[in-house]
């Protein structure tokens, strides 16, 4: 039978390594298939268990850490990826359960939180654990959250490559034909080496009031980027299409900013890896798959609003 926190633990020791190997070693130890594997551990990156090179091929565990989290009902909860088993942190008064239901049958590691009265306690039990205390992580990665902007500019995708372009209407990719079509701006999806899916954006070319001195005039319909999908998704999609959605929670007790509530995202808009740790680090639970997408509980509506404003989206409070 499969144990995740044993596979965190081992991964806490190995530290780091090739992105090929950690899901080849997951899916044998599952039982399951690479793909399967492969979005198990993209799970546990939202979960700040690991930090993944996607384009580089590479990971490497994140430290594991104490962080209050932003209820202020004095409860903290474990991140990183910690070196010993959950059974530990409950013999020092944590409570413990499961992260979130199951990724294609793989079980999610446990999540460990701890309640506690001052801030002596959280450090006498990190001193306990071999880790560290640090101010709550969810409000300072809202804090840091930035409008995306894309990278360096990346070669197009061949002419003859079968090419899907987003509709922005839809949220789904359509099928375009670069070898007789103009492209126009938007986000791609393209397959390179036949079966690594990949993803860039068109953007429209920049208006230049100004033309320097032997400086030639720019052609074409604008510059790609190499972009991640969510990312990429967001940056195309019109502020009110497929909006965020904060529903206050009526066990809440504040009732102002900081009131608690559920996050939802539509299924054709998901959150970024950097939005969604932070909605993650709110409870230290992993988003839930509804009807209407992808729910976050435990979001004060203060980080739900910085969350939708770094996106450059609407959001829908009720």
């Amino acid at each position: 039978m499969f144990d995740p926190d044993v596979f965190v633990v081992w991964a806490a020791y190995q530290r780091s390594g090739r992105l090929t190997s950690l899901v080849r070693d997951a899916a044998w130890a599952s039982g399951t298939d690479s793909k399967s594997a492969t979005r198990w551990i993209s799970r546990l990156e939202s979960l700040g268990l690991l930090s993944v090179d996607w384009i580089q091929g590479r990971w490497s565990a994140l430290p594991c850490q104490i962080t209050g989290l932003p209820d202020g009902t004095q409860t903290a909860v474990l991140t990183g990826t910690r070196p010993f088993d959950p059974r530990l942190c409950r013999e020092v008064g944590a409570v413990t359960g499961q992260a979130g239901p199951a990724v294609d049958g793989i079980p999610l590691p446990t999540a460990v939180w701890f309640a506690y009265t001052s801030v002596f306690q959280l450090h006498k039990w990190a001193a306990s654990l071999g880790t560290e205390v640090t101010p709550c992580a969810a409000e300072a990665r809202a804090r840091k959250l930035a409008h995306f902007e894309p990278g360096p500019a990346a070669a197009p995708p061949a002419r003859n490559s079968a090419a899907e372009r987003l509709n922005p209407a839809t949220g789904k990719f359509e099928a375009i034909d670069l070898s007789r079509n103009q492209p126009l701006p938007g986000l791609y999806k393209y397959q390179l080496y036949g079966n690594l899916p990949r993803y860039l954006l068109l953007r429209r070319p920049a208006r230049q009031t100004r033309q320097a001195p032997h400086t030639p005039a720019q052609s074409g319909p604008g510059t790609w980027h190499a972009v991640d999908r969510r990312e990429g998704i967001h940056a195309v999609l019109p502020a009110t299409a497929f909006p965020l959605r904060w529903t206050a929670s009526p066990q809440s007790r504040a009732k102002d900013r900081r009131t608690l509530g559920c996050l939802t995202t539509s299924w054709q808009a998901p959150l970024p890896l950097a939005q969604e740790t932070t909605a993650v680090l709110c409870t230290g639970l992993a988003g839930t798959r509804t009807a209407q997408g992808h729910c976050y509980d435990g979001i004060p509506q203060h980080i739900a609003e910085r969350i939708a404003f770094s996106l450059r989206r609407s959001l829908e409070i009720s």
